[in-house]
């Protein structure tokens, strides 16, 4: 009996580390819930800056194209990567919302091209929607970061330098269960609105009367 119950512990263990995938390559078959349990749970909040996407991804966290897709649309890379693209993609972290969504958190890379993406999923290991977080290596972006607190709000922060200035945008979403959607609920500044702010100095002759002013 006593050598029952010192087996148990070993029995349970080699059964746990057999039910839970320690890769996911294209060529294995597996299910919305293997997938989902392959990414590593991560605590709240979670904040990731586009100084960080430049260290090297974890390979035990590869995840093969083949099977990213199968649960994650291609649609949202080709978005940011282009049609034909094929980026490496690498779990980063899971986050569940209690009796509400699970949030899965994955890096895709190609060149110097890295994004961030959340993806929600219902309670049915179903795909709802995607939105990236955080990206590095586009155009003319300095600095960037992405954040999800503890009240599951998502925050997105850009800068740019556009004719010699510096300008930022930093939105606030938080998804929308009945619409399936990431909701944009705050902006400032948006930067649609600085660049179209008018410049007396550069749109009165110098002559004017308000020239300079």
């Amino acid at each position: 009996m006593k050598k029952l119950l010192f087996m148990l512990p070993l029995l349970l263990l080699l059964v746990q580390c057999k039910s839970k995938k320690t890769s996911l390559q294209d060529e294995e078959e597996i299910d919305a819930d293997e997938f989902i349990a392959f990414f590593p749970e991560t605590t709240l909040p979670f904040r990731m800056a586009d100084t960080s996407l430049l260290n090297a991804s974890d390979t035990s966290l590869h995840i093969g194209y083949r099977i990213f897709t199968q649960f994650i649309p291609d649609s949202f890379l080709q978005k940011d990567f282009g049609k034909n693209a094929r980026p490496a993609v690498y779990a980063m972290g899971r986050i569940a919302e209690k009796g509400k969504e699970t949030y899965l958190l994955a890096r895709a890379v190609q060149g110097k091209k890295r994004v961030v993406y959340l993806a929600a999923f219902n309670k049915k290991d179903e795909f709802l929607n995607a939105m990236p977080l955080v990206k590095a290596g586009f155009g003319n972006a300095t600095a960037s970061y992405g954040l999800v607190d503890k009240k599951f709000q998502i925050t997105t922060y850009q800068e740019r330098r556009r004719r010699g200035e510096l300008t930022y945008k930093k939105n606030v979403y938080f998804f929308n269960s009945e619409t399936n959607d990431f909701t944009l609920i705050s902006t400032e500044p948006n930067e649609d609105i600085i660049e179209n702010v008018i410049n007396p100095i550069d749109t009165l002759a110098a002559t004017g009367k308000f020239a300079g002013d």
